[in-house]
């Protein structure tokens, strides 16, 4: 028994410390606006430039297959009036199958641009992630936060934003949108 009350005792002294929960730190805030980044930083307007161009592009090469498709339809209009009701539907079906066609092309090309866009924003954002975490060192932040989740701040010093603009502009300045670019893989941790 005598043996006995050292061991509880010992256990009884040790309990307190194995079962308590590792302490919470408190919690250090900075707030990153990640549309703020792509808008302001020079890799994100080189982007956007490229984007719209590819844009008015397609726009252009639509109104003119549109323009020409018209004309067509002009021409088809007259020559159907005086043909025969099978060569008539084989001409008709001929240019719809071609409007068609146009028309697919044009959302092929829309979804090549759109998926570029995607792209070039994983690109951005796996080139960002290293500064994001540098400057949350740097600060001795624990949590980062979207600017746009934030309701109120009583300072702009939370806001590592304009750092990791510079930060990015530095390391990345541009980046070439390539259409049918596959997305980056994730970085190994």
């Amino acid at each position: 028994m005598k043996k006995l009350l050292p061991l509880a005792l010992l256990a009884f002294a040790l309990m307190p410390a194995m079962a308590a929960p590792p302490p919470i730190p408190a919690p250090k805030v900075v707030v990153l606006d990640r549309v703020a980044i792509l808008q302001a930083s020079k890799v994100g307007r080189d982007i956007a430039r490229q984007l719209q161009a590819l844009n008015a592009q397609t726009k252009t090469n639509f109104e003119a297959q549109q323009k020409s498709l018209a004309a067509e339809s002009q021409q088809l209009r007259q020559q159907v009036a005086i043909m025969a009701a099978d060569q008539r539907q084989k001409k008709e079906d001929a240019f719809n199958a071609k409007v068609q066609g146009v028309e697919e092309a044009v959302q092929r090309r829309a979804a090549q641009i759109q998926q570029a866009s995607q792209v070039s924003s994983q690109v951005v954002a796996q080139a960002l992630g290293p500064i994001v975490e540098a400057i949350v060192k740097e600060r001795g932040a624990n949590l980062v936060l979207d600017k746009q989740a934030v309701i109120y701040s009583s300072s702009s010093a939370f806001d590592i934003t304009p750092d990791a603009v510079a930060r990015l502009d530095a390391k990345m300045p541009s980046y070439k949108v390539v259409l049918g670019a596959k997305a980056p893989a994730a970085p190994q941790k």
